[in-house]
């Protein structure tokens, strides 16, 4: 099993680990912490799309009179279906992009082990796949609701894009992903 530890040794490695979990907590943040807020910012942050996603729908299916005109482009409807799957395919696109660019579910700590690095390709190509979803979805969805999904997962990728670069972290003062 494990060798036997005097006392003396069991304490010296401790200290070593607490001295290196005090260097990485400097350099990197509480761990503890980040394992706390990361679930719960995503929670709220998904129930706010949400909450969103339901009223432009809510006001979509209301047939809003000023919403039937006030599209842009080959969308002027925007409570009916994109007539020319524009929108879908920029749903398809812009998720795609999210998939490879915007979001990060092998985190930035170096290589991950084999059964992990199994599971997160397996969800992102699940993801990929999800995405040509809105192809033959684009004929059921308002060209409201879908321009409410490409800008907001558009967003999503400058964002990520954004906060994982090295010059703009200096910038603005974060630490650097390296």
């Amino acid at each position: 099993m494990f060798p036997q530890t005097s006392q003396e040794e069991h304490q010296r490695l401790f200290q070593a680990f607490r001295n290196e979990y005090n260097v990485q907590t400097a350099k990197h943040g509480d761990p503890v912490k980040t394992a706390l807020v990361v679930p719960g910012v995503m929670i709220l942050n998904g129930a706010i799309f949400l909450s969103i996603f339901n009223g432009v729908s809510k006001l979509m299916a209301a047939k809003v009179p000023s919403l039937t005109t006030g599209g842009a482009l080959w969308f002027s409807d925007l409570t009916s279906p994109d007539p020319y799957f524009g929108l879908p395919l920029m749903c398809t696109a812009v998720t795609l992009a999210m998939v490879e660019y915007g979001i990060n579910l092998a985190g930035d700590a170096g290589p991950m082990p084999e059964d992990r690095a199994k599971m997160t390709n397996g969800l992102k190509n699940f993801m990929r796949v999800m995405a040509f979803m809105f192809i033959p979805a684009g004929g059921y969805v308002a060209a409201g609701t879908a321009v409410l999904w490409v800008s907001n997962t558009a967003f999503g990728v400058v964002q990520g894009l954004t906060l994982r670069n090295d010059r703009f972290r200096r910038r603005v003062g974060l630490p650097t992903m390296q």
